[in-house]
């Protein structure tokens, strides 16, 4: 899913910077209602079909398989709109050939990567 989602939106990424390059703010509008619009869609796709996707994995799923991909599932959906947003921002700037791009990774690697030890120490700590 979300090597389709990232492909998917980063075309539309490409157009947005086109449209950013070219001063077309009704266009860039238009180009992230679009790839917002697409992702509320997988959203509720993914939430609609988790079964099914399952499925796809496993041949013959328990119920104990089925209730732990459903709580996964129903967490992980919402996140692809914010996933969807990120993908357009990152390919937008990208394609304006903007050279301070690393350091936007730089701030998120940041953010990130506090938060993911402090869980991991909450993990560890209850264990």
């Amino acid at each position: 899913m979300f090597c389709f989602i990232n492909g998917f939106t980063g075309g539309f990424g490409i157009c947005l910077g086109q449209r950013c390059g070219a001063k077309d703010e009704q266009g860039v509008r238009a180009s992230l209602i679009q790839t917002e619009a697409f992702n509320i869609l997988m959203c509720i796709g993914i939430l609609l079909l988790r079964h099914p996707i399952v499925e796809l994995f496993l041949s013959n799923p328990t119920a104990e398989i089925y209730h732990y991909s459903d709580a996964f599932l129903t967490i992980e959906a919402p996140f692809y709109f914010l996933l969807g947003l990120l993908a357009v921002y990152r390919t937008s700037i990208q394609s304006m050939q903007n050279g301070r791009t690393p350091f936007a990774w730089f701030g998120a690697i940041a953010l990130l990567i506090p938060v993911y030890y402090r869980m991991m120490m909450k993990t560890v700590k209850t264990v």
